[in-house]
């Protein structure tokens, strides 16, 4: 039996309004780095569901289960959750490779609306990770350094397969944005130093949404779902209300 950690396991919050968001967490993050959107979301009647990734939110060396499909139907299951609790329009919204996989789910039509925070479709330092996903598929490389947050949880470092399981799901992805129609939000930092800010370009004219718009927050905050949310959250409360 997988023993997840406590701080890391999925949650729902049931709203008051017929509108739901899945709100997907970043590639080694889990759910508790949402607890915050999901709950200024929620205090706006939202019903709110967390998905865990497949692979996260156990220990380093379970982040090689996790794949690309894997990844994707936790955000369609998360989907299917909602509306099986009679929530009419569903939004996607993922922070980093959250936002990749909310991308995914609008492309195959399974979303009624995707907002993204950070998404990767560029990264700074591609030939070093790239290189790394070949030749350490069995090496650990760290992700990031401890920041602190005692209450969540996260891994500080990810193997060579999974970055590469990675790069894959940002490839197939932005090979298909055309297929996204649906109203689209894209936060982004140009101070980003980890997903390069043209990332925010790419999505915004790969998709066909006959509503798009992007938001530009400021500061260094690829953890934009943690530090930044207040530069942005009433915004996609106006978006989802204008919009479903």
């Amino acid at each position: 039996m997988v023993n997840i950690d406590e701080r890391a396991k999925e949650y729902m919050l049931e709203g008051r309004r017929d509108v739901g968001v899945v709100i997907t967490h970043g590639f080694t993050s889990s759910p508790s780095y949402m607890h915050s959107a999901a709950k200024e979301l929620n205090d706006y009647g939202y019903s709110v569901f967390a998905p865990l990734l497949s692979g996260h939110g156990i220990s380093e060396d379970c982040l090689r289960n996790g794949s690309p499909e894997g990844w994707y139907m936790s955000v369609t299951d998360g989907i299917n959750r909602l509306k099986e609790k009679g929530i009419k329009k569903v939004f996607a919204m993922g922070h980093s490779l959250g936002g990749i996989m909310s991308l995914q789910a609008a492309e195959q039509g399974r979303a009624d609306g995707v907002i993204t925070v950070a998404a990767p479709i560029k990264i700074y330092h591609y030939g070093r990770v790239k290189i790394f996903s070949v030749f350490g598929k069995k090496m650990f490389y760290p992700m990031n350094k401890p920041d602190g947050k005692e209450n969540m949880f996260r891994y500080y470092k990810a193997d060579g397969k999974s970055v590469g399981d990675l790069l894959c799901a940002v490839k197939m992805v932005k090979k298909s944005l055309y297929k996204v129609t649906v109203p689209a939000m894209i936060i982004f930092s140009r101070d980003d130093h980890t997903v390069r800010p043209e990332s925010a370009d790419i999505i915004y004219n790969g998709i066909r949404s006959g509503i798009k718009e992007k938001v530009e927050i400021t500061g260094d905050h690829h953890e934009c779902i943690v530090e930044g949310l207040s530069q942005y959250i009433n915004k996609i409360n106006k978006f989802i209300e204008e919009n479903s």
